[in-house]
């Protein structure tokens, strides 16, 4: 296994940092607004039902260690992590990564259809919907491609089947093509149902809180001073 596959577990570091410093710094900063924060949040709580039912679940459903074989194939093992890192984490840092992955969609929905034709996420438009939906699943499913054999294992079930296999990026990422690897229906479901209760209430957060924007009573109450001065 190559040295990335054995160090991977350091993004589960980075990833959950850089998606909540980046919504703070946006709404700090003013470039978005709170709506658009609580629906960071939003997808953080959606992420987190799932990521907690798989921890749950235990090591019937998913494992982070050891070895495991497929339908008599190759022996693959899991990369090990630290003895530190507790075994909730992973699903704790997958959840910030769930909602950075969320907002990622919102951003290419706003910047493919353009912010300028009418306001964006504030009634039911397919084009904003099919995009984060698209991304979401798509970014789901190459994470699982990568990681899936190497940093976890969705364990198949008659509760979780398997509904392909491949031993693609086994091969790319870390030169064992011989490897099979099965790849499970519940991990990708989740994608592929998530996005509707997401995006219906990034709708309902536009309409409530859309234009709110960090500190804007204050900058106001500075411009106003400014102008009665003059």
């Amino acid at each position: 296994m190559l040295v990335i596959g054995v160090n991977q577990w350091i993004l589960s570091f980075i990833l959950p940092f850089l998606s909540v410093a980046t919504i703070l710094t946006l709404y700090f900063t003013r470039k978005c607004d709170l709506a658009i924060l609580l629906a960071w949040v939003a997808g953080f709580i959606l992420g987190g039902i799932w990521e907690a039912a798989f921890f749950f679940l235990g090591s019937d459903f998913t494992s982070t260690e050891g070895c495991f074989t497929y339908e008599n194939g190759p022996e693959f093992c899991l990369a090990p992590t630290p003895d530190w890192i507790p075994s909730w984490w992973n699903n704790l840092a997958h959840t910030f990564e769930d909602a950075g992955i969320f907002m990622i969609g919102v951003g290419l929905a706003w910047l493919i259809l353009g912010r300028n034709k009418h306001p964006r996420f504030t009634r039911w438009h397919w084009g904003e919907f099919a995009i984060i939906w698209v991304w979401g699943v798509a970014s789901e499913m190459a994470i699982t491609w990568i990681q899936n054999g190497t940093q976890f294992y969705f364990i198949p079930s008659s509760a979780n089947p398997a509904y392909y296999e491949t031993s693609l990026f086994q091969d790319l990422f870390y030169g064992q093509p011989d490897l099979v690897i099965p790849y499970t229906v519940v991990p990708d479901a989740v994608w592929w149902i998530a996005t509707i209760p997401f995006y219906a209430i990034l709708l309902w957060l536009k309409r409530r809180f859309g234009g709110q924007y960090f500190r804007q009573e204050q900058v106001s109450g500075d411009q106003d001073s400014k102008a009665t001065a003059s």
